[in-house]
């Protein structure tokens, strides 16, 4: 048996499963996307209101200084940068 639910979104009617009656919110992923989006404005920002900002330089500013392979074992994917003195707080190049 399926029951329909309206789209938190848009307000159309969709059909969803009965095990989904308590979760299904949305009639798309773009509505969800949507709902998630409003919901989370202000929790996870760009620039200063990302809680990661330090001091507008991106993790792209830093691509630039990977240069090769780690230097510990030679692979050339998922490279890091990490701070020479280990003090976070020195983003010095």
């Amino acid at each position: 048996m399926r029951l329909t639910k309206v789209c938190e979104e848009c307000g159309v009617e969709f059909a969803i499963p009965k095990h989904r009656t308590h979760t299904a919110r949305a009639c798309s992923r773009k509505c969800l996307g949507k709902i998630q989006s409003r919901e989370r404005k202000g929790k996870f920002g760009v620039g200063e209101d990302n809680p990661m900002w330090i001091d507008g330089r991106s993790p792209i500013y830093y691509r630039k200084f990977l240069q090769g392979p780690c230097e510990q074992c030679g692979s050339t994917k998922n490279l890091l940068i990490h701070h020479r003195d280990h003090d976070r707080t020195n983003s010095k190049p």
